[in-house]
């Protein structure tokens, strides 16, 4: 998937997600702390930056992780920058589309998107593609 594309991403997106946590050229580190890296890389088609998280989490299951992700209902009761957020719609089993409010700081207006959230789930991990 290119930036600026959507569609239903299909298993080259996410052999290409998956090459993507090993490449490092162009990342800028933003944040690293014991078990967890963030890291951030422009592109040349738009001013949002593209973001890459690494962490660790011993007791937690893959798939406890996504639901506390992706629950847009759980979500309110923990992200307290959340304004609003829901389901829109379903394009297949592991592709959706939904709404997200969240709460800016002063002097910046709140801000709303609307995502399409893609996953895949191997047994392992889940790999979660946002558009």
């Amino acid at each position: 998937m290119d930036v600026g594309e959507v569609r239903v991403a299909d298993d080259g997106d996410f052999e290409r997600l998956w090459n993507l946590t090993d490449e490092h050229d162009g990342w800028k580190v933003e944040y690293e702390k014991r078990d967890t890296k963030v890291w951030t890389k422009g592109t040349e088609q738009t001013q949002f930056k593209m973001i890459k998280l690494h962490t660790v989490y011993e007791d937690v299951s893959p798939s406890l992780l996504f639901d506390v992700l992706m629950d847009p209902l759980y979500r309110k009761k923990w992200d307290v920058h959340m304004l609003d957020s829901y389901d829109i719609g379903c394009l297949n089993p592991n592709n959706d589309v939904g709404y997200y409010a969240v709460r800016s700081p002063p002097p910046l207006r709140n801000r709303d998107f609307v995502l399409q959230r893609s996953w895949l789930e191997t047994g392992k991990e889940i790999l979660i593609i946002l558009v």
